[in-house]
């Protein structure tokens, strides 16, 4: 799996932010567990598809 580079995420307190993905509109209010795991992805480290169910399921982030 891999973060899409349209994934914006936007900090609204310590344990809630706002994942966006820029190109689909999709937006999801996510807890401070998954935006860090997103960010792993980013760096292009692995995360246990359990952390991320919710996000693959709503389109916000893809199986590659």
């Amino acid at each position: 799996m891999r973060a899409s580079g349209y994934n914006v995420i936007i900090k609204l307190s310590e344990e809630e932010h706002i994942l966006f993905h820029g190109y689909s509109g999709a937006v999801d209010i996510v807890s401070k567990d998954v935006a860090e795991a997103i960010r792993s992805l980013e760096e292009g480290r692995e995360v246990p598809l359990m952390v991320l169910k919710d996000e693959v399921r709503e389109g916000l982030l893809r199986r590659c």
